[in-house]
């Protein structure tokens, strides 16, 4: 019990005997820490536990464990993750190399599933299979004639539809492509091929999702997924995100089927009805906070869609009114129209205060367009996951003078940029840890080096995940460092990164997590 004339606040939880990197310039070190009412409390030098004597505190030896600021994702797709859990896994890491094990996959799940209910696959990639291409409709009606099937592409720009599933969502001879989609056609026939590019919302206005309970689950497994590899707060970067979506999340969170802090983007059809920054709702620590608006800038068509014109018109109408966007552009025209955007916005509507307006993915990125990045005060929200999973694509299918400017993470920060790093989840597991060891040694799963001279070092590897993350997302104030008064948003690592060679960091295991001074993750 607490002495009558001991008027200085406690902790209620006290990690001791730890490695605590702060990431906060004025303490950088520690051995404990206090937490209490889910914040910092104390950073101490020491860890003898002498300041829980007496007191009723929740002690956690870490054993010399490393203590570093909860990860962060700044950008992701939470339920798409889920959806995946629920899907076939279509993956050339599951062995599916090939469209015939494609088609012995449905053969499988057709076996279970009556007939005319839905069969979903995720994540097949057309290099990975044999055939170097996207199955057809018709080799999957092969496989599953009786029912309607949905395969995303690994990067969710593409699906493949067989004929069931067509004709249940409308799609024959005679449909349009929608603005900015694109739908394959059989050179000789017109007919739908079953390959759809860029349709993502069309299919899912019209595809029934999962029951409540069985998706409600999913959405517990992908962020306990989250959680185990250190993931304390992400933004869902979906381009069709609305204020129902945040009441989504909002009842997800009620149900603690989400124990993470959740920021979200919306689409730009949802600008007109959010007004002006700070007038909405989302300041609570619990809240769904929308960040700010999420557009797709491609040429999928053959033309970039929005144009320049229209782009310029919706990055001014969120900017006025205070919102950044997000823009995807992963190819250097597109990247280059998204500046010119900007750039048009900013000099018709310069504000007081920069907005912090982000461009997704700056694939491949050559230093002049980084400069003009840095120059705007952007941020660059990468993928650094991707070199590992997919760098052997890379070097097989990018021109080599291109591949120096591929996630150039070093010149992004050379010239002022600020970079974060995500994972794009479900594209490639969220782990961060894989994210940070990519940037440190550029190597891909097969030992590929995709542009040496990107690389950087373990402590600005940190970075993308925690301090630089929490900026991209909004969060700068209260997340990203581990000091008096911020969040008590933790991982516990089994190593600790700034000591172990850049060869051994995807090995270090999370031993916990906590979000708000919460234990949501324990091995």
């Amino acid at each position: 019990m607490r002495q009558q004339n001991d008027t200085s606040p406690h902790p209620e939880i006290l990690l001791t005997n730890a490695q605590v990197v702060t990431l906060d310039p004025r303490q950088p070190l520690g051995h404990e820490i206090g937490i209490r009412d889910g914040r910092i409390l104390h950073v101490g030098r020491h860890s003898s536990g002498a300041s829980a004597a007496g007191k009723s505190v929740h002690v956690i030896d870490c054993r010399g464990s490393t203590v570093l600021p909860g990860f962060v994702d700044a950008h992701l797709h939470i339920l798409s993750y889920a959806e995946s859990l629920l899907s076939m896994n279509m993956r050339p890491g599951n062995g599916v190399r090939s469209i015939f094990r494609i088609q012995d996959e449905l053969r499988h799940r057709v076996g279970d599933t009556p007939p005319g209910e839905w069969l979903k696959g995720k994540g097949y990639d057309e290099f990975s299979l044999e055939e170097k291409r996207h199955p057809t409709r018709w080799e999957l009606d092969t496989a599953a004639p009786a029912h309607p099937v949905k395969l995303t592409h690994r990067s969710g720009h593409a699906h493949v539809l067989n004929s069931l599933a067509l004709k249940m969502v409308g799609i024959g001879r005679d449909t349009p492509d929608p603005p900015g989609g694109l739908i394959e056609r059989d050179l000789e026939s017109g007919e739908p091929t079953g390959v759809l590019f860029e349709m993502s919302d069309t299919l899912a206005k019209r595809i029934p999702r999962w029951d409540d309970e069985t998706f409600e689950q999913a959405v517990r497994q992908a962020t306990t997924d989250l959680a185990s590899v250190g993931i304390t707060s992400f933004l869902d970067a979906s381009p069709t995100g609305n204020l129902s979506k945040q009441g989504f999340f909002q009842q997800l969170r009620s149900k603690s089927c989400i124990p993470q802090r959740i920021f979200m983007t919306v689409g730009q059809n949802v600008v007109g009805r959010l007004g002006q920054k700070g007038s909405h709702p989302g300041k609570e620590p619990n809240d769904v906070t929308i960040w700010g608006v999420k557009l797709i800038l491609d040429r999928t068509t053959g033309t970039m869609c929005p144009s320049q014109a229209e782009l310029a018109a919706i990055v001014l109408a969120a900017h006025s009114n205070g919102w950044p966007v997000a823009i995807h552009a992963v190819e250097e025209e597109t990247i280059e129209a998204a500046l010119e955007a900007l750039e048009t916005v900013q000099s018709e509507d310069p504000l007081t205060h920069r907005l912090s307006h982000r461009i997704e993915h700056a694939s491949i990125c050559p230093p002049h367009l980084a400069r003009r990045m840095g120059g705007l005060g952007l941020t660059v929200v990468s993928q650094p996951s991707f070199i590992y999973y997919h760098g052997t694509r890379y070097t097989n299918t990018i021109e080599s003078q291109q591949q120096a400017h591929l996630y150039p993470h070093k010149t992004l920060l050379s010239c002022g940029v600020t970079v974060a790093g995500s994972s794009d989840c479900p594209i490639v597991p969220p782990s961060p840890l894989t994210g940070i060891y990519a940037a440190v040694t550029r190597l891909s799963m097969r030992g590929e080096c995709v542009g040496p001279e990107q690389k950087i070092s373990i402590e600005e590897a940190i970075a993308l995940y925690t301090t630089q993350a929490a900026k991209a997302i909004g969060a700068p104030a209260s997340l990203g460092r581990l000091s008096p008064g911020m969040a008590a948003d933790l991982v516990v690592l089994s190593r600790n990164p700034l000591t172990t060679p850049p060869a051994n960091l995807r090995d270090i295991e999370v031993q916990l997590t906590m979000v708000g001074g919460r234990i949501v993750y324990s091995r």
